[in-house]
């Protein structure tokens, strides 16, 4: 699952570190905003040929990936983000 944008998501702290040499360092620390971690909820129903199943069933397991997966790859690096 991937982040849309961490424009939005502020740190929610800083935290002040002391390196082995005695330099102070700041450190932002982030907490994940639920509003951008998108999640895989939205299913749908896909009707195809026979023949296009079994030839996108066999690419899915040649990469090693269930079904879903491949389709969700493909579909990912196929349409213009």
């Amino acid at each position: 699952m991937s982040k849309k944008n961490l424009k939005g998501n502020p740190p929610t702290k800083v935290v002040t570190v002391v390196t082995e040499r005695g330099k102070q360092k700041l450190r932002l620390e982030y907490k994940q905003n639920p509003e951008f971690i998108e999640v895989k909820t939205k299913r749908v129903q896909l009707v195809m040929q026979p023949s296009l199943y079994l030839r996108t069933k066999a690419a899915a397991e040649e990469e090693g990936l269930s079904f879903n997966a491949y389709i969700h790859e493909v579909l990912e690096k196929t349409l213009p983000k």
